[in-house]
């Protein structure tokens, strides 16, 4: 009896632990849905949300030039790329927003 629930969840423990592990990378386009400094949201239609943080070394662009992170505010559209890191949080790289 035990056997027979060990067995699935250690496979979707493992199967967690491939998709969600330090340096994992993210690479998502959709909607920014909520702000709160350092962290933002973004929307997926067909995904869902996936939470950011901005650090030293996050670049953003607005229409192709250059910005700061102030320009991410919530109904913008997003494409960022970022990495998961040792505490779970995913850190944007890059930030390329769109009005």
């Amino acid at each position: 009896m035990h056997k027979r629930l060990i067995v699935p969840a250690l496979i979707i423990a493992g199967v967690t632990l491939a998709f969600a592990h330090p340096g994992h990378e993210y690479h998502v386009r959709g909607t920014v849905t909520k702000v709160r400094a350092p962290y933002f949201e973004v929307d997926e239609p067909k995904r869902g949300t996936t939470s950011f943080m901005v650090v030293p070394g996050t670049e953003v662009f607005l229409n192709d030039s250059r910005a700061t992170a102030a320009e991410i505010v919530t109904g913008v559209q997003a494409e960022v790329d970022g990495v998961e890191n040792d505490k779970g949080l995913v850190e944007a790289k890059k930030v390329k927003l769109t009005r």
